[in-house]
């Protein structure tokens, strides 16, 4: 390492290298924006094609015609109104009153399948010419939503396939990305009742619209590129890859999270960012909320989607308009907020510090996941330098893309995956050094990190039961033993009571609060909490061989990537493959951990032998890691699945996320005799360590890059 540092750069030439490198990179991705994705506007310099109610009423150049039909609903919408009405039925049930389904003209149920009655509007546009549609723009004025499909011709052929777009009531307007040529476009408008004439507008455009999204993805690409070429090949200067790597973290963690924020707005994508953002928002407040109409929509998940980022400037306008010139709504609430709400706190802050400042809607919302952002990197930063020799792994797990995308939405998980994985760093260094003795400080810090990473899923608290196997010789004295397992079990006892039984000032499910008897999750119709628990009572093996199927299956999935975990909630997944690429990127930290670990001395180096933390907690985290999953698995039957249903429902990838660090601490091998060095063991001893780092960590950024590209630019901004 003092050679590395020999062959630095001096500080001014080292800052006027990477200042050049900035430069280049800055202009690298001007001319990629404006050559690669720009090009249809330089190569084809057209005059945008405006057809509105003249061109109707003529019709020359446009025909227009009408007929009645059903559209059948979407898996999604049909289960909500089964939802909702079951979720009635209930209500009326519960106050002892007969359930009288709300009647709805425009819907029509065929054999249990439900459709809507809708309007069809056939538009038969002649562009006399043919012409290369980069957007097409259908303004309508609208009561409900809506959506147009189009088909385009060239010389009396389809081209393509059939594209649609929505149209949002609220806005008024649907705008595609087409890029293609045609002649002839014929537009099939579906709306629930007949539209105005008047109110319609088509525009085919092609006009130069550069991308400041686009831009910076494309220089955080190519800058990534830069620095590891800078690192591998070059040589030039000194890097803090494996140095520094808990600012090499914050740093990647930030520019990729503000990527995301940036492209996703206030598109509420994220896992149940609806019910976040109410809690968020109303906890920014003191006794007195404001809620203003954009919030209220906010909360009740109906604020209007952006497919593009002309129609963001809509979407935004609309919600700056309804968020000043609408009286806001005035509740009260009790200064003495519940513990788990405070997992909110930094996005409440966002929500405050946007209102002081007078930003727009728009803003303030990402100012809200800015908040979840830097906090979910202070505490894995935080991670990464109390960790031992295993920083790499703790590095890449922090940059895991399901975790920075929900530490960049309105979401508790993040505080949830970054205190947990506090604790569980403080929990494995203490393993790692069996004879060292445990001192106040890292106790206390232990045990804060659970209970803040436990607040809002109490059922994680089992993972800190693993300081109860503790031996004798890691404590100073017998009362400082006794104190802290004392403690573990009290906070652990004090939790699981309170999922049932909540305490003003303790975490809990308010589902199990009132009435278990109705208790359920309210998104999945014949959930009850009782219900659910007398049946697995009554059917303890079925329930048995149900959990260790579905356990079993789900594992299988993800290792055989047939069903791909790392993903952006609702925007989508990546392919399955990713599966594979996260696994391998986790089994190699693991094995440089082993080869580098810091706890042992020349003797006992070695890249195979036993594991670093003893076999006794190898089968310690192994029954941790599946009595948990077994807890998850278990406590998603009991709220959220149908009762005696032969399937398991809701359970989530992301949940297993904080099992990572002691499921993979059991592949940090070590403690055999060195070998001598040849062949593969040559070569991997040969890899320095800030070319390991450079390798995986650029592999992790890439991974993320390239589900950014992916799932937010290509769905949200081109």
């Amino acid at each position: 390492m003092k050679q590395e540092h020999n062959r630095a750069l001096p500080a001014p030439k080292r800052i006027m290298h990477f200042l050049l490198l900035g430069i280049l990179m800055l202009t690298l991705a001007g001319v990629a924006e404006c050559v690669l994705f720009q090009w249809s506007s330089l190569a084809y310099k057209e005059k945008p094609l405006c057809f509105t109610e003249k061109e109707f009423a003529d019709g020359k150049k446009a025909e227009i015609s009408y007929e009645e039909d059903l559209a059948k609903l979407t898996e999604e919408e049909q289960n909500a109104i089964l939802v909702q009405r079951e979720n009635e039925r209930l209500i009326a049930e519960y106050n002892g009153e007969v359930y009288q389904p709300a009647e709805d003209d425009t819907l029509v149920e065929k054999d249990g399948v439900f459709y809507r009655k809708v309007m069809r509007t056939v538009l038969q546009l002649d562009l006399r010419q043919e012409y290369y549609i980069k957007k097409l723009s259908v303004s309508l004025g609208l009561e409900e939503d809506g959506g147009y499909q189009v088909a385009l011709y060239r010389n009396g052929a389809k081209t393509g396939e059939g594209l649609f777009c929505s149209i949002s009531s609220k806005i008024g307007c649907g705008v595609m990305n087409v890029g293609q040529k045609a002649d002839t476009v014929k537009i099939v408008l579906t709306t629930q009742q007949k539209p105005d004439v008047k109110t319609l507008s088509v525009v085919f455009s092609n006009d130069f619209s550069f991308n400041a999204m686009r831009f910076f993805f494309l220089f955080l690409l190519f800058s990534v590129v830069a620095i590891l070429l800078n690192t591998l090949i070059l040589k030039k200067t000194r890097t803090c890859l494996n140095e520094k790597p808990e600012w090499v973290f914050a740093v990647s963690a930030f520019c990729l999270g503000s990527l995301m924020i940036w492209g996703i707005g206030t598109n509420q994508v994220g896992f149940d960012e609806y019910a976040h953002a109410k809690t968020a928002y109303d906890l920014s407040f003191g006794a007195t909320i404001e809620t203003t109409e954009a919030a209220m929509q906010m909360k009740g998940n109906l604020l209007p989607y952006f497919n593009t980022p002309e129609e963001r400037l809509l979407v935004e306008a609309y919600e700056q308009k309804v968020a000043t010139e609408i009286a806001p709504d005035i509740t009260h609430q009790s200064r003495m907020v519940r513990t788990e709400t405070r997992v909110y706190y930094p996005m409440a802050a966002g929500f405050f510090l946007g209102r002081k400042l007078h930003l727009d809607f728009a803003k303030t919302v990402a100012l809200a996941k800015f908040g979840n952002l830097l906090a979910y990197i202070a505490v894995v930063w935080l991670a990464i330098r109390l960790a031992g020799q295993y920083k790499l792994f703790v590095l890449l797990l922090g940059l895991l893309p399901n975790n920075l995308f929900i530490a960049s939405s309105i979401t508790y998980d993040a505080v949830v995956t970054a205190f947990l994985l506090l604790a569980s760093v403080l929990m494995l260094n203490e393993i790692l050094e069996p004879h060292r003795k445990l001192s106040w400080g890292n106790v206390l810090l232990m045990l804060f990190s659970f209970e803040i990473g436990c607040l809002s899923k109490p059922i994680y608290i089992v993972m800190a039961c693993m300081l109860l196997f503790f031996g004798r010789d890691k404590f100073e004295n017998r009362f400082q033993e006794i104190v802290m397992k004392a403690s573990v079990l009290f906070m652990a006892g004090l939790m699981l009571y309170n999922i049932f039984r909540p305490t003003p000032v303790s975490g809990g499910d308010y589902a199990l609060v009132s009435n278990l008897s109705y208790a359920g999750d309210p998104r999945n119709t014949g959930s009850s909490v009782t219900g659910q628990i007398g049946y697995i009572l009554h059917n303890p093996y079925a329930y048995t061989i149900l959990l260790l199927r579905s356990m079993a299956g789900m594992f299988t999935d993800y290792v055989t990537a047939s069903v791909p975990f790392v993903g952006f909630a609702y925007l989508g997944f990546a392919s399955g493959f990713v599966n594979w690429i996260c696994i391998l990127l986790a089994v190699l930290a693991s094995l440089y951990t082993a080869r580098e670990n810091q706890y042992f001395s020349g003797e006992e180096k070695g890249l195979f032998g036993r594991s670093a933390i003893g076999m006794k907690y190898v089968i310690l985290n192994l029954i941790m890691c599946f009595g948990v999953t077994a807890i998850v698995w278990t406590s998603m039957y009991v709220s959220y699945t149908a009762v005696g249903a032969d399937v398991i429902e809701g359970v989530q990838g992301r949940y297993f996320i904080p099992l990572f660090l002691p499921f993979f601490s059991c592949l940090f091998l070590r403690r055999g005799k060195e070998k001598e060095e040849t062949g593969i063991r040559k070569v991997w001893n040969a890899i320095r360590p800030a070319a390991m780092y450079a390798v995986l960590i650029g592999a992790m950024v890439f991974l993320n890059l390239a589900m950014i590209w992916k799932l937010v630019i290509l769905r949200l901004n081109v």
